[in-house]
């Protein structure tokens, strides 16, 4: 699928628009946006931090923009589940707290982001909201509708959670997305022959998300059945 960066159609649709789904970014607008959520939500995730476990990768949050538009392009709605493994200080719970969901569920291994988390989401008003102290790899899916991930772990641990998710779905058969920032691993979903791919966001078009190591897919998006 091909995207061709309009500015003044991008600028129209995502601020004139409400929830319109606008795919791309200018240049320094990702960077805006993040200052601008950190202090209208008052909160901190800002920072790196490397993990103290087997196949786990360093903590990174993603792009407030592109956590916007990976909702809207969602469109959860009031029975849905949304479930952030390897949430890090909560970003993404941030934002999917904002929306008329049924519940936001955030996975975190190493308990001082976790603590973090905690501390920002406080004073967060909208769904009922779970931080668990955890590895993804033993989450109970049975809730759950919508998986984000902002490449967290290797491609071991996604093949360990694809196996614990399908049998999920399996046992309990129902709709279910999963949205992948930075997919380095997509491989390891498209192997459980449960999930379509069905679109992909190209990294040139969002100029300040930085993947390592390089890639042309910024997000890849999967729905079952």
């Amino acid at each position: 699928m091909a995207h061709n960066i309009k500015p003044l159609k991008l600028l129209s649709s995502r601020y004139l628009k409400k929830n319109n789904v606008t795919i791309g970014a200018l240049k320094h607008e990702q960077k805006f946006h993040n200052r601008y959520w950190e202090k209208r939500l008052k909160v901190n995730t800002y920072g790196n931090r490397d993990v103290d476990i087997d196949d786990g990768l360093r903590y990174e949050p993603a792009p407030y923009l592109i956590i916007q538009e990976v909702l809207n392009r969602l469109n959860l709605g009031a029975n849905d589940v949304f479930v952030d493994l390897g949430c890090g200080k909560g970003r993404a719970l941030l934002m999917a707290m904002r929306r008329p969901i049924k519940k936001v569920v955030g996975v975190e291994y190493d308990k001082q982001c976790l603590d973090i988390a905690r501390s920002n989401l406080a004073n967060a008003q909208g769904p009922e909201l779970a931080l668990i102290h955890g590895l993804a790899q033993e989450f109970d899916f049975s809730e759950a509708s919508c998986l984000f991930l902002y490449n967290p772990f290797g491609e071991q641990t996604l093949r360990e959670v694809m196996q614990s998710l399908t049998t999920s779905l399996k046992e309990k058969p129902r709709r279910f997305q999963i949205v992948y920032l930075n997919p380095q691993h997509n491989n390891a979903i498209e192997e459980t022959r449960l999930f379509n791919n069905t679109e992909n966001w190209p990294t040139s078009i969002f100029p300040d998300f930085d993947v390592y190591p390089v890639q042309p897919i910024a997000v890849s998006f999967w729905e079952a059945p």
